[in-house]
């Protein structure tokens, strides 16, 4: 091999030669300079900014939680951030959610056994505490008023309890009391 046979290019030339470099670099730089703005994509859709708002990321609470496979490795398909991703669907689902009075928990919509509401974990403890503190001024005086015989940490452990065996479930109890 001579020099007469050595033809000197740049890697662009090199490439567009053998047809696998086919874009059009003149063009696009013609465009850079007038400033073109490319065809809206039309799987984008529209962007109403009218309803955005500033959001604060709040202080994030590291859990355990059991998802359904199909739902988990949907959300990691989209690579990293996907725990973000699950975070902001929650987050949607419980802005779509009407919003409930202080201290009335709002219903869930169809996860519980036919012809029931279930409720968030913790909500019967939090609605007896409510409805005692409303209804009776403290735990002692609910106990007092029904002749419960537990008293000081003893109540505790035992209020939920009683209020099944007396009023049937906290939902009933809750109901009796106008919540």
């Amino acid at each position: 091999m001579n020099d007469s046979n050595i033809e000197r290019m740049s890697l662009n030339e090199a490439l567009l030669r053998r047809g696998k470099n086919r874009t059009d670099w003149d063009r696009l730089r013609k465009q850079q300079v007038a400033e073109f703005e490319p065809a809206a994509d039309p799987d984008e859709g529209e962007f109403d900014d009218s309803k955005a708002r500033v959001v604060v990321p709040g202080r994030k609470q590291a859990i355990s939680v059991r998802l359904d496979t199909d739902i988990l490795e949907f959300f990691k398909a989209g690579g990293p951030g996907y725990q973000t991703r699950i975070n902001a669907a929650l987050r949607m689902y419980m802005n779509s959610r009407p919003a409930s009075p202080a201290g009335v928990p709002a219903p869930s919509r169809g996860f519980g056994p036919a012809g029931t509401r279930s409720r968030a974990p913790g909500w019967d403890s939090k609605a007896i505490a409510e409805t005692a503190k409303q209804k009776y001024g403290n735990f002692t005086k609910l106990f007092e008023a029904h002749n419960w015989p537990e008293r000081g940490r003893d109540m505790m452990p035992r209020v939920q309890s009683r209020v099944k065996q007396t009023y049937g479930s906290v939902a009933e109890f809750v109901r009796y009391h106008g919540g």
